[in-house]
């Protein structure tokens, strides 16, 4: 099992030298150390944290091929692995993996606007989960063929998937509202939460509403308005908070025309 890498735009390549046999199948580069960098393949995952100069095993927890990887970009100590026996999550940058379901796995990627949001493709077609792996549900309508070999995806747009005997087939994000249908919110997601110092609040919202969403602690103060207003249709996050605050239990509340959403952050230092 071989990793090359090139310092001169490749012109020339160094082979690296993982294992004496298999094949590397993905790569992930730590998006906030390029130092450190995962190699899926042949019964599991390597990992470098010297730019290459030596490799480890890290595939604790994982017993087949991992056909493909996909790196947290808000917090990359969480990883899935994609393989035969289903898609595998690190919390704790490879120290030890589980096991999150589904069989026969060749793809895995996380929506880069919503790291809890995670597709998966494989033998029997396309999978979301929008809980980092917690559950997962199928996305097959419309596909002739449910033998996934990729995935890529434009946020906000569209979810692309090629498949092993048909075609490149694409899924729209943008929501669906029947005549006379009127929604305000999609589900609200909090990412990380517990979250180190800060976290996203993310939402999607299908069509123009009035919006306010502000923050209060346990006491029932206000903490924070983070927004008021008309807002247009589309998915927006907000960064919370912008300056520091004591490690401990929020609660958001956000209320979109006559609809109302509560729920708790917990933040720590």
């Amino acid at each position: 099992m071989v990793v090359s890498k090139t310092t001169n735009g490749g012109v020339s390549w160094m082979r690296c030298v993982l294992a004496n046999n298999g094949y590397a199948f993905s790569l992930v580069i730590d998006p906030q150390n390029s130092s450190i960098v995962y190699a899926g393949g042949y019964r599991g995952v390597y990992k470098t944290t010297n730019g290459g100069t030596s490799w480890f095993s890290v595939s604790n927890g994982i017993n087949d091929t991992a056909y493909s990887l996909a790196i947290d970009p808000s917090n990359p100590q969480i990883l899935y692995a994609g393989s035969p026996d289903g898609v595998f999550k690190t919390t704790n940058g490879g120290g030890s993996w589980f096991n999150t379901g589904l069989s026969g796995i060749m793809a895995v990627l996380i929506d880069p606007d919503d790291p809890e949001v995670v597709y998966a493709g494989g033998q029997q077609g396309v999978y979301e989960s929008e809980n980092g792996g917690g559950d997962w549900k199928p996305m097959n309508q419309g596909l002739p063929s449910t033998t996934i070999t990729c995935l890529a995806i434009n946020p906000n747009n569209y979810l692309f998937c090629g498949t092993m005997d048909a075609s490149i087939y694409r899924w729209p994000f943008q929501p669906r509202i029947s005549m006379g249908e009127k929604r305000t919110i999609n589900p609200i997601r909090i990412y990380p939460n517990p979250g180190w110092e800060r976290t996203t609040i993310s939402i999607s919202l299908p069509n123009s509403t009035l919006i306010d969403l502000t923050i209060y602690d346990l006491q029932g103060r206000l903490v924070d308005h983070l927004a008021s207003g008309r807002m247009g249709p589309g998915r927006y996050h907000f960064i919370w908070p912008q300056n520091p605050l004591p490690a401990g239990i929020y609660f958001y509340r956000i209320r979109i025309e006559t609809e109302i959403r509560m729920g708790k952050i917990v933040i720590l230092n």
